[in-house]
């Protein structure tokens, strides 16, 4: 999806960040699990709502969305994913993105995504995810991070550990991490907060309970 403008700068390319993509990508995402799933029951966690894009102002902004929705739309069939009959107009669009706000909690089947993981990785043109994952009863099944600018550097992670200390009033979202929790548990690894607990994703949009931080590291560092 084509969020970043490529530019010029003295021969050297520098990259020009689109108005929020955000929520382009989180209207594609919405888009097609309600055509793959169906509408209903579908319950969608994510960072974006609609109460900036619909006001009579933002009409410029929620065009320039509009477009590089359908831009991208329009080579879904690449990948296996449907392709709508025609373009997604304004309201098509806000529809997708407004479909997105669920709650979560500890029943139920959710679909929980970050549109755009590592916004200072996207503006600066380097690394940043498009993160979703799927909780059910309040456990994760499954993430996917997808990571367009990945192959750009080829960087390999070294690091045996992983430790996140927000402030004291920070309250962490479970799209943040739901995602690459399960990628990093799959992969053998562990994630748990400061105090050893496993995170719970039960609890809604938060990671309630959580014990200063969270902290992710191979079984190896663990059992040393």
């Amino acid at each position: 999806m084509h969020f970043l403008r490529p530019l010029s700068s003295n021969g050297a390319p520098r990259y020009e960040p689109q108005p929020k993509p955000d929520w382009g990508v989180q209207a594609i995402v919405s888009w097609v699990l309600a055509e793959v799933f169906g509408t209903q029951n579908l319950s969608i966690v994510a960072e974006e709502d609609t109460d900036s894009l619909s006001k009579s102002e933002s009409l410029g902004l929620l065009d320039s969305v509009s477009n590089a929705v359908n831009e991208a739309l329009s080579e879904a069939r690449k990948y296996g994913l449907p392709k709508p009959d025609k373009p997604l107009g304004s309201h098509d669009i806000l529809k997708a993105i407004g479909r997105c706000n669920s709650t979560g909690g500890p029943k139920g089947r959710h679909w929980v995504l970050d549109p755009v993981d590592g916004t200072l990785g996207f503006v600066r043109g380097d690394q940043y995810a498009v993160a979703l994952a799927l909780i059910e009863d309040g456990k994760v099944l499954l993430g996917v991070l997808g990571c367009p600018n990945y192959s750009v550097k080829k960087e390999r992670l070294h690091d045996e550990v992983f430790i996140k200390f927000a402030q004291s009033s920070y309250k962490e979202k479970i799209w943040d991490h739901a995602a690459g929790v399960v990628i990093v548990e799959e992969a053998g690894g562990v994630v748990t907060d400061a105090g050893g607990r496993k995170l719970d994703f039960s609890k809604g949009v938060y990671l309630e309970g959580l014990d200063r931080g969270i902290i992710a590291c191979s079984r190896l560092t663990t059992s040393s």
